[in-house]
């Protein structure tokens, strides 16, 4: 996994977090904070780097 993609997925988490005030909110209001704007940007900034992490893997 290069660098970009790791941080990609660590900001990810953290904009979920915070989204959330928490942790223990961002795990069991996880549902819940589909809906809540700063936790979908979270979620599409982490699939996103997922699939720029396996896209490159697939060209190598």
């Amino acid at each position: 996994m290069n660098k970009l993609t790791k941080y990609l997925i660590i900001f990810g988490i953290i904009v979920l977090i915070l989204g959330q005030g928490g942790l223990l909110g961002a795990v069991f209001g996880f549902i819940v904070s589909i809906f809540k704007i700063p936790a979908v940007i979270g979620i599409l900034i982490i699939i996103l780097a997922l699939v720029i992490h396996y896209n490159n893997k697939e060209k190598k």
